[in-house]
């Protein structure tokens, strides 16, 4: 192949990430805000995350939910943290809690404005860690 015949892809030739169409980093951050907010806001859903009322621990939270959605939507190419097993493995989160978080975190979702393809995607990606998030307590 002749050196003319090499084609250089840049990063600004590529499509954009699905968190870069979602908005980057702001607006991920204003939706683990807003996501959060909903939860913490929900007695059900909120005994499961009690340690973060100290502020140092939600702020930890915060910026966890924003590395792991940027991996998630295709931001980023690693995740450094626990996985979602090993986060909620000894909870006990029945499908109908992880329903209850599905519609807040969908409605905080449509707080952005995305596009409708945008939104679909993040959503479905989220819905595929049921298995990872729901885990039944030995008895």
């Amino acid at each position: 192949m002749k050196s003319d015949q090499i084609s250089i892809m840049s990063s600004s030739d590529r499509e954009p990430s699905l968190y870069d169409q979602l908005g980057g980093d702001r607006k991920m951050s204003l939706f683990v805000d807003y996501f959060l907010d909903g939860v913490m806001s929900d007695s059900e859903l909120a005994c499961y995350h009690a340690k973060f009322q100290d502020s140092y621990e939600m702020e930890l939270l915060k910026f966890k939910l924003v590395q792991f959605f940027k991996f998630k939507l295709d931001g980023q190419a690693h995740y450094i943290g626990k996985d979602m097993y090993e986060v909620h493995k000894t909870l006990g989160i029945t499908d109908k809690l992880f329903d209850k978080a599905c519609v807040v975190f969908t409605q905080q979702l449509r707080r952005l404005k995305p596009k409708m393809p945008v939104f679909r995607e993040f959503i479905k990606r989220i819905s595929d860690l049921r298995p990872c998030i729901v885990i039944p307590l030995p008895k």
